[in-house]
């Protein structure tokens, strides 16, 4: 599902998951984008993915829980975790896990890379048609130096 899960005024998922015998197992989680992420599951074991509404978040947690998941649920294998070598430094102004737009490349060395893309949040989605990765900078960080190394997914080939 996509949006109502961000505690805003219109926001009834959490309430109408539980009304139905869903149970969440955790909502919020300490990442940008897709803060309000929802997961919970029901008495026969079946999973809801319930992502915030904002594009970018939901692409992303998409492309981080959702497409991973449905692989190992389906047995499709070949998707082994990529990683780049980040071409610019970047400061975030908060202890969240960024997961970063990134056009992806290649360096005189055959290695991937990865340059972040300055975006104006969550909201905008015009980015995405731009870049090809997310970039998934570690919680524990607040800034992320040019030559480091750290794990993308892709989306855009």
């Amino acid at each position: 599902m996509s949006g109502g899960v961000s505690m805003g005024k219109f926001d009834y998922l959490p309430q109408v998951c539980e009304e139905l015998g869903i149970e969440k197992l955790f909502h919020k989680i300490k990442q940008r984008p897709g803060k309000p992420f929802w997961f919970g599951k029901n008495d026969t074991q079946k999973l809801v993915f319930a992502f915030p509404g904002n594009p970018v978040s939901v692409f992303m947690c998409l492309h981080r829980y959702f497409i991973p998941w449905l692989e190992k649920s389906l047995e499709i294998s070949g998707n082994s975790p990529q990683f780049a070598v980040l071409q610019n430094d970047i400061e975030v102004p908060f202890s969240l896990q960024y997961f970063v737009q990134v056009k992806l490349g290649t360096n005189e060395m055959g290695q991937l890379t990865a340059e972040s893309v300055n975006t104006n949040g969550s909201g905008d989605f015009s980015h995405l048609a731009d870049t090809n990765a997310f970039m998934e900078l570690p919680l524990e960080k607040n800034t992320f130096k040019k030559g480091e190394v750290y794990r993308v997914w892709k989306y855009n080939n």
